[in-house]
């Protein structure tokens, strides 16, 4: 029997930041009473489209099962009274 456990998470700060956050939440599981464990996959494009994958790749199913994509905003800041706005 699998167990897949899907979560959602919310936190404000940069890429660098939020990576460092899934490391952190990734490492603390490790403790959990689990027989193993996968690893943290970072995608991004095209490598997110299933469609574009090989039908045997293990991640296929993986990014089938994905519930949301993750949206990233456009911001402008102002600093200094120069705007600055990025993706």
């Amino acid at each position: 029997m699998g167990l897949t456990i899907h979560s959602s998470l919310k936190a404000q700060g940069s890429d660098a930041q939020a990576q460092k956050l899934i490391h952190a939440l990734h490492q603390t599981t490790q403790d959990l009473p689990f027989k193993e464990w996968g690893s943290v996959v970072d995608l991004s494009g095209d490598q997110c489209d299933f469609n574009k994958r090989d039908k045997e790749d293990p991640l296929r199913w993986r990014l089938i099962q994905a519930e949301e994509d993750v949206e990233i905003v456009s911001q402008q800041r102002v600093i200094g009274g120069q705007t600055y706005r990025w993706r």
